[in-house]
C-alpha cells in the first residue's frame, strides 16, 4: 500500500496537470485559429494524463496484485491443491454474521423420534469491489417418519429495506425440500439478511443434525436445547477449529473463525440412560 506522503504526491501532480488543462483549453478560446488549435490540444492532452492518472494506475495496481496472489497460491501450496486455493480465493461474499438456535423436542406421536427445529440468521455481505450475486436458498431432507414430515416453517430475506418471503417458493423434490434461483444483486460492502425456520424429524436414541452453507461463515454462534435427560454438544466441521470454540452461556458455542463454504456445523444429541447402560457394558 501507498504511504499518506506519497498519495498526497501523486495528487498534487494530478491537480497541477488538471490545472494546466483547463488553463490551456480556456486560453485557446481567445487565439486565432492556428494558436487555437495548438493550446487545445495541450489543454486536452494535460487532462487525458490526468485522467489516466487517476484511473489506469489504480487498474493496473490491482491487476497485478490479483495476478501476484494467484501466481503465489501455484508456488505455496502443492499442485493437488492449487484449484482448491483458487476458489478460495475468487469467494466475494461472506457471510458476516450468523445465529443458530437448535431445539430438541420430544415428537408426541412417536417416543423413538424427536422434533428438531433450527432458526437461522444470517448476513451475507459482497466483500469485492464489484456488484455481485448473491444466491439465496434452502434445503432440507425428508426421513420418511410416519409420524411427521420435514417442514420449512419461516424463510425469508431483507435487502435495502424490502422483505421478501420465501414461503411460496418450496418445492418437493424425492428426498426433499428446496427453494432455489433467489439471486440479489449486492453492491460493494452491501449485506442481505436471510433468516429461516425448520423442523426435521430425527432418532431420539442418538443422531446428528449437519448444516452446510455456500458461502464462508464468519464467527457462527450455536445455540442448542434440549430436555434434560439428553446430552448434546455442537461443533464446526474440522478438528483444526477446535482451539478456537469457546463456550457463550449454557447450550452455546461460538467459533472465533471462519468455516469455508461446504465445511458443516454439527448439533449432535443423545439419551444419557442410554448412553450410560451402553458405557457400562449392558
Amino acid at each position: 500500500m501507498e504511504d499518506t506522503k506519497s498519495v498526497r504526491g501523486r495528487l498534487l501532480k494530478l491537480i497541477v496537470f488538471a490545472v494546466i488543462g483547463v488553463a490551456f483549453v480556456v486560453v485557446s478560446l481567445r487565439l486565432s485559429t492556428t494558436w487555437q488549435i495548438l493550446f487545445a490540444t495541450l489543454g486536452s492532452t494535460s487532462l487525458l494524463i490526468c485522467g489516466l492518472g487517476a484511473t489506469v494506475d489504480w487498474w493496473m495496481k490491482k491487476g497485478i496484485l490479483d495476478d501476484v496472489v494467484k501466481e503465489s497460491l501455484g508456488y505455496m501450496v502443492p499442485k493437488e491443491l492449487r484449484p482448491s486455493m483458487r476458489w478460495i480465493y475468487t469467494q466475494h461474499i461472506i457471510c458476516t454474521r450468523h445465529y443458530q438456535e437448535t431445539e430438541i423436542i420430544p415428537n408426541p406421536a412417536d417416543s423413538e423420534t424427536v422434533i428438531v427445529r433450527t432458526t437461522i440468521q444470517r448476513d451475507l455481505e459482497n466483500i469485492s469491489g464489484n456488484t455481485e450475486e448473491i444466491h439465496i436458498g434452502l434445503a432440507i431432507d425428508e426421513w420418511f417418519e410416519n409420524s411427521r414430515h420435514s417442514e420449512i416453517v419461516e424463510v425469508g430475506y431483507r435487502f435495502e429495506g424490502n422483505e421478501i418471503s420465501l414461503m411460496d417458493q418450496i418445492k418437493r423434490t424425492p428426498t426433499a425440500l428446496v427453494i432455489e434461483g433467489n439471486i440479489v444483486r449486492a453492491p460493494h460492502e452491501k449485506s442481505v439478511y436471510t433468516w429461516f425456520t425448520m423442523e426435521e424429524i430425527k432418532r431420539a436414541k442418538h443422531d446428528v443434525l449437519f448444516m452446510y452453507y455456500s458461502y464462508p461463515t464468519k464467527d457462527p454462534i450455536v445455540k442448542v436445547k434440549a430436555p434434560e435427560d439428553f446430552e448434546i454438544t455442537a461443533g464446526f466441521a474440522q478438528s483444526q477449529y477446535k482451539d478456537a470454540v469457546h463456550p457463550r452461556g449454557k447450550g452455546t458455542v461460538a467459533l472465533s473463525a471462519t468455516l469455508l463454504p461446504l465445511q458443516a456445523i454439527e448439533v449432535r444429541w443423545w439419551q444419557k440412560g442410554k448412553s450410560e447402560r451402553w458405557l457400562n457394558g449392558q
